[in-house]
């Protein structure tokens, strides 16, 4: 056996040891034999979302950029959910505790919050080039009347993903552990391409009663493997909204200063459709899908 045989077999150990762990790393009890799936895109495709045990299972909803749920634990599925008041977040300045409101821009970590809990316009972390040159992510320049953009904590970057905090603020990599990751859009995407995977609405996946999408290889070498997509919907303010019509799944990437990148599959009118969409409100709760690199 290779060195590069045996690195394989221990990695696949540990993930089989996992299973589909809700929860994330510290649960340790097997909950299926294959957690993951490779498709032939050069991803293992984890088979449940965070937070969840089965692939059929919902998991849990998670604004753009923060790792933690709105709700506290086991409220995931309330709708209205009637627990926020006793959840304060973790990441909350002791001296300024305030819990959350719900999924909405108050509750936001990364929203800037002004005197008295006002809300402003500007974003605090993951910030891009705009026109909104009052944001704490400007500086006026020695001899200049413009401001010019100085990127997160004054780096001067755009930080358009989570890779470009190593995963510091990403879902799936915090929950459960690396190398897992969201995907990024173009991975998405690659998986959206009709000549390589098809895509197929069920109304009840394997007598689950749960709806969503099947998504099927077609690449050679890989034909018939498969992951599952719940409609699971999202969650907006403290509302569970959609849930058995549509499943919304971030990807990792921004699509510009205010918005990011998820993919969204549905029924009614667009039957069976899945496509990217470039407008998600960064504070609203989707789910999250994990993947990472196939081992060869």
């Amino acid at each position: 056996m290779t060195r590069k045989s045996v690195i394989f077999l221990m990695a696949a150990v540990v993930l089989l040891a996992a299973g589909c762990e809700k929860g994330g790393k510290n649960s340790g009890k097997v909950k299926q034999e294959d957690p993951f799936v490779a498709m032939g895109d050069g991803l293992l495709w984890a088979k449940c979302n965070v937070g969840a045990d089965k692939p059929w299972d919902y998991g849990d909803y998670f604004a753009w950029g923060e790792a933690v749920t709105y709700y506290a634990a086991g409220h995931a599925l309330d709708n209205p959910c009637n627990d926020w008041e006793r959840y304060v977040p973790c990441w909350a300045d002791v001296e300024l505790l305030v819990s959350r409101t719900g999924y909405n821009y108050a509750s936001y970590k990364w929203k800037e919050k002004e005197i008295y809990g006002t809300i402003s316009d500007y974003l605090t972390k993951y910030t891009v080039a705009d026109n909104h040159t009052s944001g704490r992510w400007y500086e006026t320049v020695e001899g200049q009347n413009n401001k010019v953009f100085k990127g997160d904590n004054g780096d001067g970057v755009e930080h358009w993903s989570f890779e470009s905090y190593d995963y510091e603020d990403d879902p799936a990599r915090q929950n459960l552990g690396a190398p897992w990751r969201t995907p990024t859009v173009g991975e998405w995407d690659n998986l959206l391409n009709e000549d390589k995977f098809e895509w197929k609405w069920e109304d009840d996946y394997n007598g689950s009663g749960v709806a969503g999408m099947v998504v099927t290889s077609k690449i050679e070498g890989y034909e018939g493997k498969n992951i599952f997509l719940p409609a699971a919907g999202y969650r907006n303010e403290k509302g569970l909204i959609d849930a058995g019509d549509i499943g919304d799944y971030w990807t990792s990437f921004l699509d510009t200063s205010s918005y990011a990148n998820y993919v969204s599959l549905y029924m009614g009118a667009n039957f069976g459709k899945a496509e990217i969409i470039h407008y998600g409100i960064r504070c609203q709760g989707l789910s999250i899908r994990p993947v990472r690199e196939e081992l060869n």
